[in-house]
């Protein structure tokens, strides 16, 4: 890159340290998004609307905004989330992150395949919240991508999950090689 570029800008304060055995100039420029959300109005009362008590824990999944994701990574969550809850008999609340108001019915059928306890409630979050839940969750389950940033700006423990379809599988563990770790619930 060095023979490439005059300088280097970056958004994140450690991408610098990376390159100071290279002759690249780098300069750190900051991240729109932190500053964004250092502005961000954010609504204090939202648990409120949706029922939930401040000693409620709220674990947030966030299984993607376009449908396929939806598909492919909620039942995964919701299969880890109920194994979670299997374990602890404090009431818990799952809320379930949702950017499209025509994925409500989809979420809500694939959470009725689930056993939850009586003690836990499940809940769909419009995206219009969705920062209001990266801020009050114990914790979160969410596909691979800027949600993960998002989450850790709002110091958010998060379990990352990205499902490879069967070809993609196929490619990357017989021809690429590449050697990963993989879990199956």
């Amino acid at each position: 890159m060095a023979k490439n570029l005059d300088l280097l800008l970056t958004i994140y304060p450690f991408e610098s340290q990376c390159y100071l055995k290279t002759a690249l100039p780098v300069n750190f420029v900051g991240n729109p998004l932190s500053e964004y959300l250092a502005a961000y109005p954010y609504d204090t009362n939202w648990k409120k609307s949706f029922g939930i008590s401040e000693d409620n824990s709220i674990i947030s999944l966030f299984p993607g905004s376009r449908l396929t994701e939806l598909q492919a990574n909620l039942p995964l969550q919701l299969q880890a989330v109920e194994k979670l809850l299997k374990q602890t008999r404090s009431p818990r609340t799952v809320a379930v992150s949702c950017n499209s108001l025509e994925h409500g019915d989809l979420i809500q059928k694939e959470v009725g395949r689930y056993n939850f306890s009586e003690i836990h409630r499940v809940i769909i979050v419009p995206g219009t919240l969705t920062y209001e839940l990266m801020r009050d969750s114990r914790v979160a389950l969410a596909k691979a991508g800027t949600v993960t940033l998002e989450l850790a700006l709002h110091r958010c423990p998060t379990v990352v999950i990205y499902k490879l379809s069967k070809l993609n599988y196929f490619i990357f563990k017989y021809l690429v090689r590449l050697n990963y770790p993989t879990t199956v619930l």
